[in-house]
Parts: C-alpha cells; sequence; structure tokens
C-alpha cells in the first residue's frame, strides 16, 4: 500500500475517520491539489480541532475561495490580517 497519500495523512493526523469520511476526502481531491489537503489538515492540527468535519469545512472554504496553491491560502491569510489590524489601527484595541 502507498503510505504516502492524503487519505494515510489525514488518518494519522486527525481523529477517527470513518470509512463514509476517507470516500468524501477522496472526493475533495477532483478540486483540490494533495497539497492543500495536506495544509488543510495541518490547519486542522494547528487549531487543535483533529475532526472530519473541521477539516471539512476548512476544505469547503478552499474551494469556495479557489485556492490552487498553499500561496494562494498564505497570500489571503496574510492580507486578511493586514486588513484587521488597519482596522484595529482606526477602531483602536478590543477589550473584552
Amino acid at each position: 500500500p502507498d503510505f504516502d497519500t492524503v487519505e494515510v495523512y489525514a488518518a494519522n493526523n486527525l481523529a477517527y475517520l470513518s470509512p463514509g469520511n476517507m470516500q468524501e476526502l477522496a472526493s475533495f481531491k477532483g478540486s483540490l491539489s494533495d497539497e492543500l489537503i495536506r495544509h488543510a489538515v495541518d490547519e486542522c492540527c494547528a487549531a487543535n480541532k483533529r475532526s472530519f468535519n473541521y477539516l471539512r469545512s476548512i476544505m469547503q472554504r478552499y474551494v469556495e475561495k479557489g485556492y490552487k496553491t498553499c500561496g494562494d491560502v498564505l497570500a489571503d491569510e496574510g492580507s486578511r490580517r493586514s486588513a484587521q489590524q488597519a482596522k484595529q489601527a482606526v477602531n483602536g484595541p478590543r477589550w473584552g
């Protein structure tokens, strides 16, 4: 068996994946590259949310935004972060 697949990567880094989850993950391979799916799994791990539902929401966002590479994701996150910082500079820090 090929142990370098995104399915194996996801299974090794997330909580239990059912056979249905594995099929759904495979269906995303038509819209997302293996690199992007691995990046989505890494996002789950970084957020300490190792569920397939969280992974699905990240992959759906990638598809909706039309990301093709990890660079697309990082560029969008960088521009979003810059916009938030500019907003905070205008409005002042949030205290809560």
